[in-house]
C-alpha cells in the first residue's frame, strides 16, 4: 500500500499544481503568509469541512487516476 501511495504521489498528484490559496506544505508559505491577508479585518470566517475526505468516492479517485494515466 505504501509503495502504491508513493507511486500515485510521484506520478500523478505532484503533476497537479496546487491552488494559489493553498498554504499547507508549500515552500515559502507559513502561518504568517496565511493570516496576513486577514489581519485587521472586522470579520473573519473560519470553516472546517467536516468529513470532507469520506465524501470523496472511490469512483471519483479512479476517474482522476484513469484520466491522468491516459494523458
Amino acid at each position: 500500500l505504501k509503495a502504491l501511495q508513493r507511486r500515485l504521489l510521484d506520478e500523478i498528484l505532484e503533476q497537479i499544481p496546487p491552488h494559489e490559496a493553498a498554504h499547507g506544505f508549500r515552500t515559502g508559505r507559513s502561518v504568517r503568509t496565511f493570516a496576513s491577508p486577514h489581519a485587521g479585518r472586522c470579520v473573519v470566517v473560519r470553516m472546517d469541512l467536516k468529513d470532507f475526505f469520506p465524501s470523496v468516492s472511490m469512483a471519483q479517485v479512479a476517474a482522476v487516476v484513469n484520466a491522468e494515466a491516459e494523458s
